[in-house]
Parts: C-alpha cells; sequence; structure tokens
C-alpha cells in the first residue's frame, strides 16, 4: 500500500457479484464462506446517518486484519462497521 493514498471510511450495506447479480450477501462471514471474493462489489455509506449510498469497483484485496479493502482500481476503503456487524441496517 502506498504511504500517500487516501484510505475512505465506508460503512459496508451489502456485497453484490459482478457477474450473477442475485447473489448478495449482508456479512463479510457469509462472503468468505462463497469464496471468491474477488467477484464481488459492494455498496456503502460514508456516514451512518446518510441516506446516500456509493458503489465501489470489484474487490481486489481483502485484509480483515487491518479491516481494510483495496479494490481494482486501487481505492482503499476502511471497514467501519464493528467486526461480525458488517449488515445492512
Amino acid at each position: 500500500m502506498n504511504k500517500s493514498q487516501v484510505i475512505q471510511k465506508a460503512i459496508i450495506t451489502q456485497f453484490i457479484n459482478s457477474k450473477d447479480k442475485n447473489i448478495k450477501f449482508e456479512t463479510v462471514q457469509d462472503l468468505i464462506k462463497e469464496g471468491n471474493v474477488r467477484e464481488f462489489y459492494f455498496k456503502y455509506k460514508r456516514k451512518e446517518d446518510s441516506d446516500k449510498s456509493y458503489i465501489a469497483q470489484r474487490i481486489f484485496k481483502l485484509d480483515l486484519y487491518r479491516k481494510l479493502i483495496t479494490t481494482i482500481d486501487n481505492k482503499v476503503y476502511m471497514i467501519m462497521n464493528q467486526y461480525g456487524e458488517i449488515k445492512a441496517k
């Protein structure tokens, strides 16, 4: 990871498969059970009380130790949800 790279804070609401849009997960645990994390992109909010949601590119790297997600366009997102509570509200 580049030290000058900006890390965006994100409250993950949903993981969606890029090939089959019907496959959706609301938790990281379900995403990991599925297997291929790189085939998914995610929807997120920047603030918890915000109604506006954003869509990120496909996941390139998932670092659960640091709670970071790197996408294929080299953007880094910090997961702001509590571990085990990464669900849509």
